[in-house]
């Protein structure tokens, strides 16, 4: 199954063709299936193994029927039980379930590689996640390459995060949506233990959800900014010792911002930030980020982005929205909250001195949907990078000048708060 032993998370760079997981699978392949497991019982173990290798549970019955079938497998002719071909496990559970299972399910997939909680995602309502949770990943989850908490409802704490990756032993990738909370206890955070992160490679930090709350904001204790947590990860520079890609898209204050990346920044290959979050210390984060390859830009249309005068190491640039999820609206509101300001970074891009561009990326997605069909917007930035030998591309890498063009874009535009 496309995805299943998928270690490292796409970016922004990825074609959509590589994009993992299983957004739209057609049913016509589990009849397929269906009809090849009542052939003859060999061809059944064949398909309940291919099944197995990439579980995703939506329900908590789902979630039984799993353990139950993993608990009761049988060894093969290898000797091995269907659990142990099991490379990726997504959690997507809508409705109440039983967290206790999740210690089941692990105990049963020893080489699992990729776990992902997605579960109560579209709720919008913050909870804790579960202690049953915690507990399942800390004691059998520590040869996990790749950990993923994209849930609003079962949030990991700041505490959770430690016990989970205090006795890891593989993990790459860490994913994060946001944090429950943080200890406010002065006795707890002078002794909270110092986690290395020696094997992580890849730290995603993602748009942190806005939770209703008295007075449209969240509860008190409920961060809206990764500033904590980058604190916390530059209390002992031995931490994130191989950490070549990070994402970080909220911040709140600026020497916070730069002091990590004085710490760590010269390790990174490649880093994604939102204007909006580094729009006045932009410079001072890439001066301390010495072997940057590729960079990318979540871009606000509200956002003026204070740029360095140079950037001779920078090899990619990549601009994307910061809002994905898109609306209908009049075209000359399009063009003056989308085209404008998006032509005003491509200017402040365009000043800047380079040594080593090769490519410029503006991802046609969300409210950038169909910049690849309004010729003319696309054309001249083409015809002025490519004059120099630079790639002014879309989201699956093809040259703007290659893209079917019209006189006017469709009306989209994201979500701008």
């Amino acid at each position: 199954m496309g995805g299943s032993a998928c270690v490292e998370p796409e970016d922004s760079f990825s074609s959509p063709h590589q994009e993992e997981g299983l957004p739209e699978t057609d049913p016509g392949i589990f009849e397929d299936r269906r009809t090849l497991a009542r052939v003859c019982s060999t061809f059944r173990a064949l398909v309940t193994e291919i099944c197995v290798e990439y579980i995703v549970v939506q329900h908590g019955d789902e979630l039984e029927q799993v353990v139950r079938l993993l608990e009761h497998s049988k060894p093969n002719a290898a000797g091995k039980r269907l659990g142990e071909t099991t490379l990726r496990v997504d959690l997507k559970i809508i409705g109440p379930y039983n967290p206790a299972l999740i210690t089941t399910l692990l105990m049963h997939t020893p080489n699992l590689m990729v776990f992902a909680n997605h579960s109560g995602r579209s709720t919008g309502v913050l909870g804790r996640m579960p202690k049953e949770l915690v507990h399942a990943l800390a004691t059998h989850g520590r040869h996990i390459r790749r950990l993923e908490f994209d849930s609003i409802n079962e949030a990991p704490t700041l505490l959770d995060i430690i016990d989970i990756a205090q006795p890891s032993l593989a993990l790459r990738a860490l994913s994060l949506r946001c944090i429950h909370s943080y200890p406010n206890d002065p006795d707890v955070i002078q002794n909270l233990p110092i986690i290395p992160f020696t094997t992580l490679k890849t730290l995603l930090l993602n748009r942190i959800p806005i939770i209703p709350g008295p007075e449209g904001r969240g509860p008190p204790s409920y961060p809206s900014t990764w500033t904590p947590f980058l604190m916390y990860l530059r209390v002992d520079k031995s931490q994130l010792p191989q950490l070549e890609r990070l994402e970080v898209s909220r911040n709140r204050d600026d020497a916070q911002m730069v002091e990590f990346f004085r710490i760590h920044g010269w390790k990174f290959r490649m880093l994604k930030v939102s204007t909006e979050s580094v729009k006045s210390v932009l410079p001072q984060v890439l001066r301390h980020c010495s072997n940057l390859d590729s960079l990318v830009l979540a871009h606000r249309s509200r956002i003026r982005l204070n740029l360095p005068h140079e950037m001779p190491g920078i090899r990619r640039i990549c601009i994307t929205p910061y809002v994905e999820e898109t609306a209908r609206v009049p075209p000359h509101i399009f063009y003056k909250t989308v085209l404008f300001p998006l032509g005003e970074l491509m200017t402040a891009l365009d000043r800047v001195r380079y040594g080593s561009l090769s490519e410029v990326r503006v991802r046609n997605v969300g409210v950038y949907d169909e910049l690849a069909e309004c010729d003319e917007w696309s054309h001249p930035w083409w015809s002025s990078f490519n004059q120099r030998g630079i790639r002014f591309v879309d989201k699956e890498g093809r040259p703007y000048a290659d893209t079917v063009h019209r006189e006017s874009p469709s009306l989209i535009i994201s979500y701008l708060t």
